[in-house]
């Protein structure tokens, strides 16, 4: 069985439910969605920086509906700090993290270190 996997710069992170391979994933902010208005233009683009290198891999799959996936990614960039957790999509953000990785500038568009 193949299992997709997230790299960091850090370590590696299987991303594995019991038998079942993952494939499936959605990104949004803490704070909300890319289309709400109401989000941080930093936020929204942290997440498209995410879903490209994460599409740009080619071993997950997108979806923008969090009950279609298997695992959110949230994120959250500010000027001191960017974060990247990893969410079972079954429990939802209420859930304890699956993994979860920060770090400065870690989520700027066309480098994204806190995800490759």
């Amino acid at each position: 069985m193949e299992w997709p996997l997230i790299r960091t710069t850090h370590r590696a992170f299987l991303l594995c439910n019991g038998t079942k391979t993952l494939t499936v994933f959605a990104v949004a902010a803490y704070d909300g969605d890319q289309f709400n208005p109401n989000l941080l233009s930093e936020d929204r683009d942290a997440i498209s920086a995410v879903q490209e290198a994460i599409h740009n891999w080619g071993k997950l799959t997108l979806v923008y509906r969090p009950s279609e996936a298997d695992i959110v990614i949230l994120v959250t960039s500010r000027p001191s700090e960017d974060l990247l957790a990893v969410y079972d999509a079954h429990q939802g953000a209420i859930g304890n993290f699956l993994w979860r990785v920060m770090g400065r500038g870690g989520l700027q568009s066309g480098e994204t270190p806190l995800v490759t």
